[in-house]
């Protein structure tokens, strides 16, 4: 049995958050004392892994992996000899009409696994959990009754997993899925290094946005800045992780997903791509110089993305353009989630 326990998460909506809690809720039960700690705070260096310590990564999952923040918070966990560990990805349950299905973790727990298996971690067991699907610049937040479904199923199923790692024993689930990751293995990659980056890209605060600051104020990468010489606007960086905190959590609704926007700058990059892939890229790699090509397409696009996200951030300061773009973006009309039961605080200071 172990005397304490540090879970970890990665939370925007607070679905890895609550998982995380809720194991921390159970081992309490058996008198286990058990810290839920947001990655963007953790002070490894003070508090070292040990042998009765159970260390817990908790991530959501994007494009069938981990997410970048939870991969590189493993790398940055310090070395240690038969530290007990485990591994939750919270994965996209959805409905589709009456229907719920289970979402696909790919390789994020097999990632963060071997990660920490590398650095001396003893791995008790790993799994993927269902919560409900959150991308919500792409598509509708679920309804209270849909969430619950997911909520109840996984408070059971992150409770059992739990009480067997407790017991002594080792659980491993999700072996298909990740079998399956593997095959989408290059998605997920070119996510990591390339399409999170365009993803940051496609975020304003329409014509309701009244500069309160709290999406920025509450970003845990720090990838909102307030712009502007009179009304300040957030502005979102390279550095955003598409947690969708800032467009779950705004108390106007204004956050929107710029969906127009990006269907246009698609076109003019994409449509550019022919004359520069025939004078470039092509070249490059009849010349077998594939990684060159690669990288220079990645910074092409990159490049017009950043240009083009200046120009919407300019426009949408006017009025009737933040009009425009703000009703040509189905987020106008899409329900908003997160969980009910978990505030700005929660996910900021943990529990």
């Amino acid at each position: 049995m172990f005397k304490t326990a540090s879970f970890y998460y990665m939370s925007g909506t607070g679905n890895s958050f609550k998982t995380a809690v809720w194991a921390g809720e159970k081992l309490k039960e058996r008198g286990c004392k058990a810290s839920v700690i947001p990655m963007e705070k953790a002070a490894l260096k003070n508090t070292p892994p040990s042998a009765d310590n159970l260390t817990g990564i908790f991530t959501p999952t994007h494009a069938f992996t981990a997410t970048w923040p939870a991969i590189k918070f493993a790398l940055k966990m310090p070395r240690v000899k038969k530290a007990p560990a485990v591994v939750i990805a919270c994965r996209a349950g959805a409905y589709y009409g009456p229907l719920p299905l289970p979402g696909m973790e790919g390789t994020a727990c097999l990632i963060i696994a071997l990660i920490l298996l590398l650095k001396g971690y003893d791995i008790r067991g790993f799994a993927g959990m269902d919560m409900p699907t959150n991308w919500l610049a792409v598509h509708w937040g679920m309804t209270e009754k849909h969430a619950q479904y997911f909520y109840d199923k996984t408070k059971r199923e992150i409770t059992a997993f739990i009480d067997t790692v407790a017991s002594g024993r080792r659980i491993f689930k999700g072996i298909p899925s990740w079998i399956m990751g593997l095959a989408l293995i290059q998605i997920s990659f070119m996510y990591v290094i390339f399409a999170r980056f365009m993803l940051a890209k496609i975020m304003f605060a329409d014509e309701k946005c009244t500069s309160c600051g709290i999406c920025a104020a509450n970003c845990p990468y720090g990838a909102i800045i307030m712009k502007g010489n009179k009304s300040k606007k957030p502005y979102w960086t390279f550095k955003c992780e598409s947690c969708e905190r800032c467009i779950a959590y705004c108390p106007e609704k204004s956050i929107q997903a710029a969906h127009s926007y990006i269907i246009i700058l698609c076109w003019i990059v994409f449509g550019l791509a022919g004359a520069v892939t025939s004078q470039v890229v092509l070249p490059l790699h009849m010349s077998d110089n594939y990684i060159t090509a690669t990288l220079f397409q990645i910074a092409y696009t990159l490049g017009f993305f950043y240009i083009g996200y200046h120009i919407l951030f300019f426009l949408t300061r006017f009025k009737p353009f933040a009009w425009l773009f703000s009703h040509t973006t189905f987020t106008k009309i899409y329900r908003r989630y997160h969980q009910s039961d978990v505030t700005l605080r929660d996910l900021k200071d943990g529990k």
